[in-house]
């Protein structure tokens, strides 16, 4: 299913720091690029919600309508506009080229909201909370501020969402990976039997789930078998998005001690590591460019570092 990769291709030196200064050191949970890699979205415990062009990491624009921490944030496919969530038990949705004003706020989670995610087609947006619910939202029916299915199989906090074609992978801290079929109406479940803080999909069907025992499992979704484990970083208290690389030869992840790795997908080992801060702090949240050799890793030094 998968091809090694060569830690050549993999991202080396650091381009540039953003957020020293706006974020005045508080903790930056969420970064990600635009699905066209032009933009980067960052947010956390100061409540500003920030837009900066990727190549030359100026300031775009700053959105200041959370009340909370911002947990999490992601662009949609069509990079227009933007959804973040946190604290206040809700989502915002702000359009990209307006103003600083949500243009949606989507309430009816009991708890904070850990992680958002977009289907491919922008029509639909998944949520998780602490609430140990999945909720899914209908983005077309402007007016409307309620979700249009709830999704109750989870017994703990829904800690990673991710949306693969009619599939949404969900993970918890009561360990279990629940993959729900929206076509077919069916629930699939993965036992770890360990708290979980992400899980995704790869193109050909390998399942990828993140867990506070400091250890990354491959498994195959179909037959549920596991294929693989990564080691070597620490990930035991905090929530810590673990990824694919785009051409899923490597699988990387942040740690709690500073450190961006990269494993080979195939051997497992690890291919490659940076270092987020020369300080001792936690790296959450770790995104890779859709179509260049280049990540950005956030960190609760309150700081984005974009790599290349």
């Amino acid at each position: 299913y998968f091809i090694g990769g060569n830690m050549h291709d993999l991202p080396s030196e650091l381009k540039y720091t953003l957020c020293e200064d706006q974020h005045q050191k508080a903790t930056v949970n969420t970064a990600k690029f635009s699905s066209s890699g032009t933009y980067i979205v960052s947010g956390g415990s100061d409540k500003v919600l920030r837009l900066w062009n990727t190549e030359d990491g100026t300031l775009v624009k700053a959105y200041k309508g959370h009340t909370h921490e911002i947990i999490d944030a992601a662009f949609n496919n069509a990079n227009d506009q933007l959804a973040s969530c946190g604290g206040e038990k809700g989502i915002n949705i702000w359009d990209i080229a307006g103003s600083d004003i949500p243009v949606r706020r989507l309430r009816g989670h009991q708890d904070k909201v850990s992680c958002i995610a977009h289907s491919q087609n922008d029509e639909v947006l998944c949520s998780g909370s602490h609430d140990a619910t999945l909720k899914i939202w209908d983005l077309r029916a402007s007016k409307s501020t309620e979700a249009m299915q709830t999704l109750t199989a989870a017994k703990d906090s829904v800690t990673g969402v991710y949306v693969c074609d009619t599939l949404i992978v969900a993970c918890s801290i009561d360990g279990n990976v629940r993959v729900y079929d929206i076509r077919t109406g069916t629930l699939t479940t993965d036992c770890i039997g360990v708290a979980l803080s992400s899980a995704c999909l790869s193109s050909s069907g390998m399942l990828l789930a993140a867990s506070l025992d400091s250890s990354i499992r491959l498994l195959d979704h179909a037959s549920g078998e596991l294929l693989n484990t990564f080691k070597g970083h620490k990930h035991r208290a905090h929530l810590i998005r673990s990824r694919f690389t785009p051409d899923e030869a490597h699988v990387y992840s942040g740690s709690e001690d500073s450190a961006v790795i990269f494993w080979d997908v195939v051997s497992g080992r690890v291919a490659h590591s940076l270092r987020h801060s020369n300080a001792a702090c936690v790296v959450p949240c770790v995104d890779y460019h859709p179509t260049a050799r280049c990540v950005v890793s956030c960190g609760t030094d309150g700081t984005v570092k974009v790599f290349t």
